[in-house]
């Protein structure tokens, strides 16, 4: 027996109606991972496995801001995993870097008309995507912050 969604060709019948009860989450600019997994459970959901499908699916959903960004794959789709290599176009053009995350985790992220666990939570989230351990967190800022500005500039940089 076949698992429905694998092959290329379109949905069954029986995967229509799965398809259509199924809403496509809407691209959060903000939080692309966020939204990868919410798309990558929707595919689960309305069991599409074909990359293609994923592809066509995922690309449906970009705002045009987007569409811009990713223009180069979205004009010629890859003939292997188009939807992969598009996943991989997004996080390098759109995706924030480590840097980038742990500067917001270090002096961008206030209390605001947040709780305070919601606070917390978003700083771990942060921390854990740095790629980076609090300690290293706390201590290369703080080595650097220490020496001759000329030496800081050629460090900053690793």
């Amino acid at each position: 027996m076949s698992i429905p969604g694998t092959s290329g060709a379109a949905p069954a019948a029986d995967d229509a109606a799965v398809l259509s009860t199924v809403a496509r989450p809407a691209f959060i600019g903000s939080d692309l991972e966020l939204w990868l997994l919410q798309l990558s459970s929707y595919f689960m959901a309305c069991r599409i496995t074909a990359s293609a499908m994923k592809y066509h699916r995922a690309m449906s959903k970009l705002p045009p801001t987007v569409n811009m960004e990713v223009r180069d794959i979205l004009t010629a789709p890859p003939a292997e995993t188009p939807f992969q290599k598009l996943c991989l176009a997004l996080r390098a053009r759109l995706g924030t870097s480590s840097r980038q995350r742990m500067q917001q985790l270090l002096w961008g992220e206030f209390l605001n008309d947040r709780k305070p666990s919601q606070l917390l939570r978003s700083l771990r989230h942060l921390l854990s995507t740095t790629g980076t351990t609090s300690e290293d967190l706390i201590f290369r800022p703080l080595f650097l912050q220490r020496l001759p500005s000329n030496v800081q500039a050629g460090l900053s940089t690793f």
